[in-house]
């Protein structure tokens, strides 16, 4: 009787163990929001969310669209990996000469209080897709491969010591459909 009682305990553990296993949530895979990729062209974004018209750039022969503000918290957790302390929310988006998709920006408020804890939730979040940060001096979080870069910085360093909230950024960019 013992070990049958032992043997439907191991096998009640085993049975547990898959389906916490197996019901874990997904991870994120990919660098953009919104099932967004870089390389989409300017219509198929266009039809997944509305960045209106684009505008030609200054900086180069691409086109960019204009500032879109983000207020809804599932969409910040979804682009930043949390919604807690954030606030001022924008996106934007480069499109090269043949309206690709090249680079994605996010501007953000982060709360003083909670910069370090979204800090190391941005970082998490691209570690998982992009591999190890590298040393970034200038910012906070730097990733660089063959295909792209991704660049997590805020820019007001010494007013965050003194207790004034972040003003921070994220800059993907593809080098694979930059000019040339």
């Amino acid at each position: 009787m013992k070990t049958t009682s032992k043997a439907l305990v191991i096998i009640l553990c085993a049975i547990i163990l898959i389906l916490t296993v197996g019901c874990q949530k997904e991870e994120r895979t990919s660098l953009l929001p919104f099932g967004l990729e870089l390389g989409d062209d300017y219509e198929m974004v266009k039809d997944t969310i509305d960045i209106g018209e684009l505008r030609d750039s200054s900086a180069n022969d691409g086109y960019l669209s204009h500032l879109m503000d983000i207020s809804d918290e599932k969409e910040i957790a979804e682009i930043l990996g949390t919604n807690e302390g954030i606030s001022d929310v924008a996106i934007a988006l480069a499109f090269n000469a043949d309206k690709k998709l090249y680079e994605f920006y996010c501007l953000f408020t982060v709360e003083n209080e909670k910069l370090e804890e979204t800090n190391n939730i941005i970082r998490e979040r691209y570690n998982q897709v992009a591999g190890e940060e590298e040393k970034d001096p200038q910012g906070i979080a730097l990733w660089i491969n063959d295909q792209y870069s991704i660049d997590y910085f805020c820019n007001n360093r010494y007013e965050v010591v003194i207790g004034e909230d972040a003003s921070c950024a994220i800059c993907i960019h593809s080098f694979e459909l930059d000019f040339e």
